[in-house]
């Protein structure tokens, strides 16, 4: 049997595959329960975990999971929270707990018991050093300079940022609905 034979039934059996569903339920169904997030707060002294969880498909539960935490070694931190059961002791329970920071990274291994009976486990590792912050941007003012200046006067002085600083700018309003804007 030559190759091109054989290329047309794997591309029908590639595209077939594609065609099928993942999984049993659709992505924006929230079913089940989950770990979905864990954050860490850092003060000076102290950890402060929190975690964001699904239980039953919702943001909330009528009973309360129960959320125990652990500090565990960095290098061997999803090992040593895979060997602890529901009856280990935590370092602490609950929502929102305070948990002394160490010297170096910090493994926190989050156990969670859901009202349905699940037990789901999450590792967070906190680094030693906070890393830099991100500045995101909470505004914009849009000006534009003067449209007369004329290319023979323009010096680098002109162009300064200094000088640009102390342009009177005109300011350019808000783009209408359907239009654009462009920034340069």
């Amino acid at each position: 049997m030559s190759p091109a034979r054989l290329l047309l039934p794997a591309a029908l059996l590639v595209v077939h595959a594609a065609c099928q569903q993942a999984f049993e339920v659709d992505r924006h169904d929230l079913v089940g329960d989950r770990i979905a997030a864990v954050l860490v707060e850092r003060s000076a002294d102290a950890l402060h975990p929190r975690a964001l969880l699904i239980s039953g498909g919702h943001g909330w539960s009528d009973t309360r999971p129960l959320i125990r935490w652990f500090v565990l070694d960095p290098d061997r931190a999803v090992g040593a929270l895979m060997a602890l059961d529901v009856l280990s002791t935590p370092d602490a329970e609950g929502a929102t707990p305070t948990l002394p920071r160490a010297e170096g990274d910090t493994a926190l291994g989050l156990m969670v018991t859901f009202p349905s009976g699940e037990t789901l486990r999450a590792v967070r590792t906190v680094p030693a050093e906070e890393p830099a912050p991100v500045s995101v941007p909470t505004g914009m003012s849009v000006a534009s300079l003067p449209w007369d200046l004329d290319p023979e006067q323009t010096t680098p002085e002109v162009l300064s940022l200094d000088a640009r600083r102390n342009t009177e700018a005109d300011p350019a309003g808000s783009p209408e609905p359907g239009s654009w804007s462009r920034l340069t």
